[in-house]
């Protein structure tokens, strides 16, 4: 182990609902590159003929305002933002400290800082969620 946790950065996550077809994620990435907002994470999952497009942004305040005013129908969550070492093993580490801690991963995904470090988005279940579900 590397003796360093990785901490938790808490993030705002907006998920984006979009029809499958063609053009329709690169409508939402245009609408926030032309203001100015960078994505940093995106995690796309389909489903019958709609689908969801996750996403962490730099400015999340913003984002929001964009996609109310373009009329998308989406919701915002409170995520976390990890950092980890690039080494062989890390990932497994802080998962299973998270296991023993009793929180489950709902879902995770990759993403990149503007300053080019990996991280990863994680949605965690807490404790007592998880004994509430049981």
């Amino acid at each position: 182990m590397s003796g360093r946790a990785a901490k938790v950065e808490p993030a705002v996550q907006i998920s984006v609902f979009v029809e499958n077809r063609p053009g329709e994620l690169a409508a939402i990435a245009a609408e926030l590159g032309a203001r100015g907002i960078n994505i940093l994470a995106l995690c796309l999952a389909e489903g019958i003929e709609h689908g969801y497009v996750r996403l962490v942004v730099d400015r999340p305040e913003e984002a929001v305002a964009v996609l109310t005013e373009r009329r998308h129908m989406f919701f915002t969550r409170e995520v976390g933002l990890v950092e980890l070492e690039h080494q062989p093993g890390r990932l497994g580490e802080r998962l299973g400290e998270w296991g023993r801690q009793g929180r489950n991963v709902e879902y995770a995904y990759t993403g990149v800082t503007a300053e080019g470090r990996p991280f990863v988005v994680v949605k965690l279940e807490s404790p007592t969620e998880g004994a509430a579900a049981r």
